[in-house]
């Protein structure tokens, strides 16, 4: 059987096309399917950098810079697999920390790996503009040593030693302070 290569196609097909391209086009940009935002589980505490940045925008620019924006991508395949590089090298809790093909749903080290977890300081920001939201909540608004010392410590394999005070200001812009 031999197959024809110069019949014509019929021009609905063009039309089904460009509309199909279209609805993918506007799905993608959707907010509530973006790409850009990964979502975490419905239950889960966590929430994810990229909804940080709608109030935190210049603390999000300057972690995005960071290497704890980028911390999951230096894992060695080997590292990626391992479940203590991951705790330190993503966010989340363990639930959140494995998805379909064995990566985090919230890669890198983000805002409430330090912060602690943002869902509720987020629901209560929207509900209503409350100054004190982060004491509401139970938001860390300045973590301690304590905090970075979870990661950065002998059991890492590439510790090099950490001293808070002059670390701290790496990991992100603290504009108003």
């Amino acid at each position: 059987m031999t197959l024809r290569t110069n019949v014509p196609r019929p021009r609905y097909g063009q039309a089904l096309t460009a509309g199909l391209g279209l609805a993918i086009a506007l799905l993608l940009a959707s907010p509530a399917l973006s790409l850009e935002r990964p979502v975490a589980q419905p239950d889960s505490p966590y929430i994810g950098a990229t909804a940080c940045k709608d109030c935190h925008a210049a603390e999000h620019e300057s972690w995005a810079k960071s290497k704890h924006a980028t911390s999951f991508k230096a894992l060695s395949d080997a590292d990626a697999a391992n479940d203590t590089c991951v705790w330190c090298h993503s966010t989340g809790v363990p639930d959140d920390l494995r998805i379909a093909g064995g990566k985090p749903l919230l890669p890198g080290t983000q805002c409430e790996a330090c912060h602690g977890p943002g869902r509720a300081h987020e629901a209560a920001a929207l509900a209503a503009a409350d100054s004190q939201l982060a004491k509401v909540t139970n938001l860390n608004v300045k973590p301690q040593a304590e905090i970075c010392e979870r990661c950065h410590n002998k059991l890492s394999p590439r510790f090099q030693g950490f001293v808070y005070g002059p670390m701290a200001r790496f990991v992100h812009a603290h504009p108003g302070r």
